[in-house]
């Protein structure tokens, strides 16, 4: 393999040595590079690949049903595990069974808002550009790159033949059963109480390093106020949060359980219902979590007297008992025993702000939680590690607690931050991956980057093989041109946004989320300033350009690879704040199409004049 990565035949070099000799030419033409294709190089192996349908316009119209997805590796083609999952013109998801199953209003149609699905592992190296797309078919050659590394790639091939027979893939990485509220792969198994928002059973299979055994007892919330100046003492617990699941799709990549989610707040009185999407791979699962605060903060703080309060979201897992945890402040590792005091644990381990932790068992499992908050509160979150078997913590189902998770309180709850967080529905997102047990500190970067740096995607030649579009297709491609909007229609914030790889987007209706597009749309800011412990609301009025960065590490919480945002105010002044990786916008195309990105796939929000 040269040094630029591509692959020569030996073959081909005796040949070329033999003409030589003889004096003849070897070919016609020069050689060009499309003459000696990449190999695959992208290490990335973890990581689930979602194409958004807005880069293939050219499949638009056409029957999913037909579509198939191809690896090239070892000189020929391999079908390879995918999925097609629809989104109705809002955005939601199209699901298969429950209350809410139904179709999109295509029909099963490709459209630019359904979502191609399948693992970067099943990716493969880039194919000769003779040897497709088949006869009588439309092609798509698809190249995921690693946005740390660039040179790092991999490709898969798209290929839509009308009434094609060929096989699906065979393999299936993850099953959801509805009447068990059950999930399984390979490399996991979780279970749900009916009911309950986070699951309660968690598991290795042997054939992933584990023991097949359940070791967990559940994810813990505790939340304690005091109000009316300690007059007033109100706890809450995960049982308090309640979830019913409406609707679900169990796909060979990816499966989703839609939910709806209430919290009681006092006695039998409970918040408006809110609906959330988890999703499950082979090796992580992605949980939204949302909190609505129906008023200002420091209203309610001063109107009731709320003088103290604690938060912590922790899993107690007695299963893991003799195994290790470990963080990013406690990379030696802290053993679970079962009777370990408090002093002891404030002593010997770093409890202050930290970025990731895992808790892992050999021959038993791993416990990898990634909660996603915004950069901002980074810094006013602590460790929270208890070690004792003899302790009740009800609600539980193992009495004892060997537990490790996140805690918040209000001393270290900035007051800024109380007078300038505004009501609303806000999310966090809490990923658990599903490593080997015998995960090494070195390997935590690889997990945590499948959500801090996605996967690039691009579509790099689109190619078609004696093949006539079906006349719904051509007819959906000339309503997707777009009909201009009424002039006069109020279209709210306009501007561009940029993404990580160049496309631009004009855009109208633009909003900011805390969250996905499911929370409060807001116009405009809330962040901590980058390298100072002061909060800022900033409004979309005031802001010219936003643009996103990456820095080494935040010296006020001391979080590594956060997102600043960069926002040059129209009145010529520059403000450098936090960003938030699990926030995202939204914008309305000049066609009516409304699309959602992730900060993490924007690089700038240009505002109009």
């Amino acid at each position: 393999m040269n040094p630029h990565g591509k692959t020569f035949s030996l073959p081909l070099i005796l040949i070329a040595l033999l003409l030589l000799a003889a004096g003849r030419p070897v070919c016609s033409r020069e050689l060009l590079p499309e003459d000696f294709p990449s190999a695959k190089n992208m290490l990335r192996q973890h990581d689930p690949v979602v194409v958004s349908g807005d880069l293939l316009s050219d499949f638009h119209g056409f029957d999913i049903i037909d579509f198939r997805l191809y690896a090239y590796s070892d000189n020929q083609f391999h079908i390879i595990p995918f999925q097609i999952d629809e989104r109705d013109p809002e955005g939601e998801f199209v699901f298969t069974g429950g209350d809410a199953a139904g179709m999109d209003i295509d029909g099963g149609q490709f459209d630019y808002n359904d979502e191609i699905v399948f693992m970067i592992k099943d990716a493969g190296g880039e194919a000769p550009q003779n040897q497709w797309p088949p006869a009588g078919s439309l092609g798509a050659e698809i190249v995921i790159i690693d946005p740390k590394d660039a040179v790092q790639k991999a490709w898969v091939y798209l290929i839509f033949s009308p009434g094609t027979s060929s096989p699906l893939s065979g393999k299936d990485y993850i099953t959801y059963i509805p009447k068990q509220e059950k999930v399984t792969s390979a490399y996991y198994g979780m279970r749900y109480m009916k009911g309950a928002p986070f699951y309660m059973d968690l598991s290795y299979p042997p054939s992933a390093g584990g023991s097949g055994e359940d070791f967990f007892d559940r994810i813990k919330v505790r939340l304690s106020v005091n109000a009316f100046f300690d007059l007033l003492h109100i706890q809450k617990t995960e049982e308090d949060f309640r979830s019913v699941v409406v609707g679900w799709k169990d796909g060979p990549v990816r499966a989703m359980r839609k939910v709806e989610n209430y919290f009681r707040i006092l006695f039998n009185l409970s918040s408006p219902s809110i609906f959330s999407v988890n999703e499950y791979y082979e090796r992580m699962t992605y949980t939204p979590v949302q909190l609505t605060i129906p008023f200002k903060l420091k209203w309610v703080f001063n109107s009731f007297g709320v003088n103290d309060w604690t938060w912590t979201i922790y899993g107690d897992f007695p299963g893991l008992k003799g195994g290790l945890a470990y963080t990013d402040r406690n990379v030696k590792g802290f053993q679970f025993t079962g009777n370990h005091s408090p002093e002891y644990l404030n002593e010997h381990i770093d409890l202050s702000r930290f970025s990731w932790g895992y808790n892992t068992k050999p021959g038993v499992g791993t416990w990898f939680p990634n909660l996603l908050l915004p950069e901002m509160l980074y810094g006013i979150v602590t460790l929270h590690i208890v070690d004792d078997e003899t302790l009740p913590d009800p609600p539980e189902d193992t009495p004892g607690l060997i537990a490790a998770g996140m805690e918040g309180r209000w001393k270290y709850f900035h007051p800024d931050l109380v007078d300038l967080l505004e009501p609303g529905t806000y999310e966090l997102s809490m990923d658990t991956y599903f490593p080997h047990p015998s995960i090494r500190i070195e390997e935590v970067e690889e997990w945590l980057q499948i959500r801090q740096f996605p996967l690039w995607v691009e579509i790099s030649d689109v190619r078609v093989n004696q093949f006539v579009p079906p006349s719904s297709a051509v007819q959906k491609h000339r309503n997707e041109i777009g009909k201009p909007r009424p002039v006069d229609e109020d279209t709210g914030f306009r501007g561009m946004i940029t993404d990580t790889r160049g496309r631009e987007f004009v855009l109208t209706d633009i909003f900011f989320y805390a969250g996905s597009y499911r929370v409060t749309p807001r116009t405009n800011i809330l962040g901590r300033l980058f390298s100072e412990n002061t909060y800022t609301l900033m409004k979309f009025d005031d802001i010219r350009q936003i643009t996103h960065r990456y820095e080494e590490m935040d010296p006020v919480s001391h979080m590594q690879n956060p997102m600043v945002q960069e926002l040059l105010l129209r009145k010529g002044e520059t403000v450098q704040m936090l960003g938030c990786k699990p926030c995202g916008f939204t914008g309305r195309l000049p066609d009516g199409k409304k699309i959602f990105l992730w900060d993490t796939q924007i690089r700038s929000v240009r505002f109009d004049e």
